[in-house]
């Protein structure tokens, strides 16, 4: 029976077919849900961020839920590694956050904040701040991860998050979504306010792709299970305009 979830900013939406008819049913309802993860070792099992409340857990499908501690409140960001399960959580102020044990303990990744770049990283309607808008572990390489800060860059770690190069050369420093081939290693995509970008080398180096359209603030993107090379974004002209 096909299934989806979907954050609202307000609840969790648990879309189910049913014959020909697609129902859905609001969950965590007034939460604020801003994100969410599936964990594919765990039948049932999902993650959400919650702008003020914090990262929950389902493990029956959204039936019930478990606030898991998170210290910080404002989640923009979560993921789950497909190699070994670790649950990464992304806030505002930017900082990352990882659980090893299906988030019942967290620890700051907190050399993501020293980065050099840091201290000039700043989100345009709230520019005393900035935040993790999108957490992307490798989906062959559990050290491996990229991150993007909005608005503040593509930020890079081959040790788990314990240790992080600046901001990819070439890649867009307003970054909307990120995101893995699932079986060509290497192949990494970027959406973000300037355009698109991605990387053949496991994230270390950047090459933008924008020609032939004229649409430049991409959001959101989707990649083909079986032809890496292609892909597909979400763009509107501008910020402020509509799509």
């Amino acid at each position: 029976m096909p299934e989806l979830f979907a954050t609202t900013g307000e609840n969790v939406a648990h879309i189910v077919q049913q014959g020909d008819v697609w129902n859905t049913k609001l969950l965590l309802k007034d939460s604020r849900a801003q994100c969410l993860a599936l964990d594919k070792g765990h039948t049932g099992t999902l993650y959400v961020g919650t702008h003020g409340k914090g990262v929950w857990k389902s493990s029956d499908n959204g039936e019930t839920w478990q606030d898991m501690g998170l210290p910080q409140e404002d989640v923009f960001s979560i993921a789950v590694s497909p190699v070994n399960g670790a649950v990464y959580a992304g806030c505002e102020p930017s900082m990352l956050f990882r659980s090893e044990d299906g988030g019942q303990t967290w620890q700051e990744l907190s050399a993501l904040r020293s980065i050099p770049s840091a201290p000039t990283w700043s989100f345009p309607p709230r520019p005393w701040t900035s935040h993790v808008r999108w957490i992307a572990p490798n989906p062959h390489n559990a050290a491996l991860l990229i991150v993007g800060i909005e608005l503040g860059g593509l930020m890079y770690s081959s040790h788990g998050g314990q240790t992080w190069s600046d901001h990819r050369a070439n890649a867009q420093r307003d970054v909307h979504a990120l995101a893995w081939h699932p079986t060509a290693q290497g192949k990494a995509y970027e959406a973000g306010g300037g355009g698109t970008a991605w990387s053949k080398d496991g994230g270390q180096t950047w090459q933008r792709i924008d020609d032939g359209r004229d649409r430049h603030y991409t959001w959101a993107l989707a990649v083909d299970h079986d032809d890496p090379d292609c892909w597909f974004i979400s763009a509107c002209p501008g910020a402020t305009r509509g799509a």
